[in-house]
Parts: C-alpha cells; structure tokens; sequence
C-alpha cells in the first residue's frame, strides 16, 4: 500500500484521490478477469500486451490501445487490422529525439486525448464497428470447442464465415 500512495503522490494531480472518492478507486493490483467481465465495463485502455488484448476480446470488450513497447505497437495492429481496437493516439508528432533517444509517449497523454479516445469508441462509427467485432469475437470464443484464446483467435481467423460485422 504504501507503494501505490508514493506512486499517486508522484503521478497523479494533487486531490485526484479525493475527487474519484466513491466512483473510483486506484490500488496496485485487481483482478483484471474479472474486472473485464463486469456489466459496466464498456471498453478497456490497455498497453496491449498480448495477454491484456485476449483477456479483454474474449469478455467481450473493445480496446483502446496505448502501446510502450515494441511487441505491444505490433499487437495493436493486428487488432486494428482485425477491427478489435481503436489506437489512442496523438495527431501531434512526437517531440525531436534528444540526444537520439525519444522521449517516451506517456509525457503525451492528456485528459483531451483520452476523452477522445473514449468518444470514438463509445460514440462514433468507428467505434461501432470496433464493438460489434468484439461483440462476434466473443460470441464465436463462447461457442468454440478450443479453451485457449490463442487457439480461438486462430480458428476464427481462419474460419469461412466472414468474422467483421458488416455496416449497417
């Protein structure tokens, strides 16, 4: 515990705790199966790690992808080519490398780029799209014979029947 107050203290706006009071909550671990399931979860901003993206497409969750690493920036576009998830993404290039070596994008997420994020996929048509594949990924993982997510997004990808809603 005392890891995640020296953690909020240094990232996090002073009062922030104070302000998510009751609708919210900041704790070093939760179960992330569990918490992906819940009825009340709409979409999920992840760094895309490959376990994190399955996790969420098989309960049936968009993603809103903010890679760190090198894997995760591959991961996120096959979700994309695949309709599972929107990038968050700022429209502003990076800053020039100082010294050759980039700064890293987490000094570029902003309460405007998030909001927005959460708009497209929440509110616009790309974000449709996005959740009715989601929504076909996870109905197909339901009725698959294979357990393991990897073995499923195998099957369905090379499955006949087209896996992308089409466009209403």
């Amino acid at each position: 515990e005392d890891g995640v107050k020296m953690m909020m203290t240094r990232l996090l706006p002073m009062g922030f705790e104070e302000r998510v009071r009751g609708r919210g909550k900041i704790c070093e671990w939760a179960p992330q199966v569990e918490v992906l399931r819940h009825k009340a979860i709409g979409g999920f901003v992840s760094h895309c790690g490959w376990n994190s993206a399955m996790e969420s497409i098989c309960a049936g969750v968009p993603i809103i992808g903010c890679p760190r690493e090198s894997e995760q920036r591959t991961n996120l576009k096959c979700l994309r080519r695949w309709k599972l998830a929107i990038a968050m993404h700022d429209p502003t290039p990076p800053p020039p490398p100082h010294n050759g070596v980039r700064s890293s994008s987490l000094e570029r997420i902003t309460r405007d780029l998030v909001c927005g994020s959460i708009r497209r996929l929440m509110q616009e048509e790309e974000g449709r799209v996005i959740r009715n594949s989601v929504i076909d990924f996870h109905n197909r993982f339901l009725s698959s014979s294979s357990s393991s997510p990897l073995l499923c997004v195998e099957d369905i990808l090379h499955s006949p029947k087209p896996f992308h809603h089409k466009m209403a």
